[in-house]
Parts: C-alpha cells; sequence; structure tokens
C-alpha cells in the first residue's frame, strides 16, 4: 500500500514539475530514485541499476532512435519538404473535407510543440469556404492533427511504446486503424456538418502532383519501408531517413552546394536532445517499477478494491494526458504500470487503449498548447472546442475498449 501511494505521489510531482518547465526525462528520473529508496533498495544498488539501464543496448537504442527521428523532421522543414508536401498534396486533392483532415495530418510529422498552429491558417481558409464557425475550425486543426499519431508508424511515441513494451508498431497500427478510421468520421460529420464537401479547382497534373508528394516524402517511406516492411534495426532504418532528407536538401537547394558542405550544414540542424532524454527516462521509470515491486502491489491493490483493470487503463492514462498537457508524460507514466500486470496475451490490446485513453485526455488538457493557440488563433474558447472534439473522441476511447474483448 506504501509504495503504491508513494508511487502516486511521484506521479503527481512529475506532472507538476512538467507543466512548470522540468524536462520529462529530468522528473522521471528523479521519479525512480526517489521510488527506489522508497522500496527499501540500498544506495548501491540503485546506483548500479541506474548506471546498468543508461548502457543497456535497447535504452541506447530507443534514445538514438528518438533522437534520429526528431531530427529527421527538422532537416525535412529546413529543406522545404513539408512545405512540398502541402503544395503538391492540394494539387492532388481536390476534397476539402479531406483537404480539411488532411492539412493537420501531414504537418503532424513535423513534431514539435504548439505545432497544430502551423496548420491553422489552411484550416481557416478551407473552414471559412465550408461556412464553419470558429470552435469547428478550432476542433478540426487539433483533433485531425492528432489522430494521425496513431497512424504515423515514424512518430516518436510509437517508437517509445514498442521499446517499453516489446509490442511491434505494425500490431499496434493494426489494432490502432479502425477506432481511428471511426474517430475521424466522427470528427468529419460532429466538426464540419455545417460545410459540404465542395470541390478544389487544383492546378497542374494529378500525376505529376503524385510524383513530387512522393518524391518529398521520401525520407519517411524509406524508414517505413527498411522498418515496417523489411524489418531493419529500428536505428539503421531511421539512420538511412535522416541521411535520404540531407539528400532531398542538396538537391532540392536552388545553387546546389556540394554535397560535404551541405551535410555539414544540416546536420547542425540539431534534434530535441530533451526528447532523447526523456525516452532514457521512461526506461528507467520502468526498471525501478520492476525493481521495487510497486506493480505487484498495484496489481493487489486493484484485486483488493475489486476495480477492473479495464477501468484503471482508461482512467489512469486519461487522468495524467489532461493533468500534464503532455501526451509524452502519461504514456511514458502509465504505459509501464500495464506492461507490469497485463497477461501477455492481451498486452498490444492493452498498449494500444492506454494509448488512445492518454491522448485523449492529452487533447481535451487546458494545458495543451496546440489547443491553447488554436483557440487563440480562431477565436473561441477551450470549452467549445472540447465540447466539439468530444463524440469523435469518445468513439476513440469505445471502439479502443472494444478490442479488449475482441
Amino acid at each position: 500500500m506504501f509504495l503504491a501511494a508513494t508511487l502516486a505521489v511521484i506521479l503527481i510531482a512529475v506532472v507538476v514539475f512538467s507543466r512548470r518547465g522540468v524536462p520529462l526525462g529530468v522528473g522521471l528520473t528523479a521519479g525512480s530514485l526517489v521510488l527506489g529508496l522508497s522500496g527499501d533498495v540500498g544506495p548501491a544498488t540503485i546506483a548500479g541499476v541506474f548506471l546498468r539501464t543508461l548502457v543497456r543496448p535497447d535504452v541506447v537504442s530507443l534514445a538514438l532512435v528518438v533522437l534520429g527521428i526528431s531530427w529527421m523532421g527538422r532537416v525535412m522543414s529546413q529543406s522545404g519538404a513539408f512545405t512540398n508536401l502541402l503544395t503538391d498534396a492540394r494539387s492532388l486533392v481536390r476534397n476539402q473535407l479531406v483537404l480539411l483532415s488532411g492539412f493537420p495530418a501531414l504537418l503532424s510529422m513535423l513534431t514539435i510543440p504548439g505545432g497544430a498552429i502551423m496548420s491553422a491558417g489552411m484550416v481557416g481558409e478551407i473552414g471559412d469556404e465550408l461556412g464553419m464557425q470558429a470552435q469547428e475550425k478550432a476542433a478540426c486543426n487539433v483533433l485531425f492533427r492528432h489522430l494521425w499519431y496513431f497512424v504515423y508508424m515514424v512518430h516518436p511515441m510509437y517508437a517509445m511504446i514498442e521499446g517499453i513494451s516489446g509490442v511491434r508498431i505494425l500490431t499496434m497500427l493494426q489494432l490502432a486503424i479502425g477506432p481511428v478510421a471511426l474517430s475521424w468520421l466522427v470528427g468529419l460529420k460532429t466538426c464540419a456538418r455545417r460545410g459540404k464537401p465542395a470541390v478544389h479547382n487544383g492546378n497542374g497534373s494529378r500525376l505529376t502532383a503524385a510524383g513530387r508528394l512522393a518524391y518529398a516524402s521520401l525520407p519517411i517511406l524509406v524508414v517505413i519501408v527498411t522498418r515496417g516492411i523489411l524489418g531493419m534495426n529500428f536505428v539503421l532504418a531511421v539512420s538511412l531517413g535522416l541521411a535520404t532528407a540531407v539528400l532531398y536538401g542538396w538537391h532540392e537547394a536552388p545553387d546546389r552546394p556540394r554535397l560535404r558542405d551541405q551535410v555539414s550544414t544540416r546536420l547542425r540542424t540539431r534534434p530535441d536532445l530533451w526528447l532523447g532524454a526523456a525516452a532514457v527516462g521512461v526506461m528507467m521509470f520502468q526498471e525501478f517499477i520492476r525493481l521495487t515491486g510497486v506493480h505487484q502491489s498495484l496489481a493487489g491493490l486493484i484485486t483488493e478494491r475489486g476495480i477492473p483493470l479495464p477501468i484503471t487503463a482508461l482512467l489512469v492514462p486519461l487522468v495524467l494526458g489532461m493533468a500534464s498537457g503532455s501526451n509524452l508524460a502519461a504514456v511514458g507514466m502509465s504505459v509501464p504500470l500495464f506492461v507490469a500486470v497485463v497477461p501477455p496475451a492481451l498486452l498490444a490490446r492493452y498498449v494500444v487503449f492506454v494509448y488512445t485513453c492518454s491522448m485523449a485526455g492529452y487533447m481535451i488538457s487546458p494545458v495543451h498548447l496546440c489547443q491553447v493557440l488554436s483557440c487563440q488563433h480562431f477565436g473561441t474558447t477551450q470549452e467549445r472546442v472540447v465540447r466539439q472534439m468530444l463524440p469523435a473522441l469518445l468513439t476513440l476511447v469505445a471502439a479502443s475498449a472494444s478490442l479488449l474483448w475482441i
């Protein structure tokens, strides 16, 4: 009971400090050490586990993958690849509702805090053509950006969950695609219900636009094919994607500089190092959960109180996502708990359910930067935007919950 209560206090503290600017990796690592001391684990053992976790091959690999994906996204942004993606998508797709949901999804490949503001202008333009209200446009901008996270195999979150749980990304994708598709349809119905799917008169050949779109997407496609289809080592696959992004920037540069100079310039675009630190912090947290046996205390508490595991898997990530305004924090703190207590045969389904619940809580969080910036851009309130997104999010959670019994 004491360890379970300590764990709850640690999780609350990590959320509070992360909202005050303390990096998640720092908070989780400190929480891991506190948990170790609370579990009557000696200082020498704690130091040994700490050092061994830092150099474990799977932990190093996960940190490199997360950093590599972040790095690739920044290089693609700097080289103009994302701009070209959006331009060619508009030439290729004429249906306004597809564009309305597609632009935030495309820009979600650039994983930066508050990134929804980048698609707000285009969503606003299409929304005006469809006669949508401010809260509907803001809801579309937030909802369709984050729903894509479940489908985008190269998203750092999937890499992190695979590293924590051992569940393959392709398995999670296969389980998530149905709930995401249902949520997407409900979101179009509830957020864009005032508009009609008008046709945009794009310019140029669709075949040409499709070729340019595939070319601009090449770094992402390289990672998806080499990792998702060929099963290549994740670090190597991401490295190839990063190299492809650098070559794309060199090929698209107006003056075509020397390749060596271009490589040097692009690689100076540093990745988000705190993202790598967060990955290490999550793995450290998971290791100390196992070391102290707190997951066994938690499982016993759930059994004694008669709380069904699905209800716990719903509430814990949902509350953490709402409180922290960070999907990374919610996933990093909740997935290790359920990996430790869920039967192996059901692990993949529970991991997807926990992920969707954390995302739902994250999207309606009052401190979620994407939502805050979207509300400011469109001149509406968070309460109205949350109400607008609610049917789609309830559909997402309900459909994901159904996987537990199918």
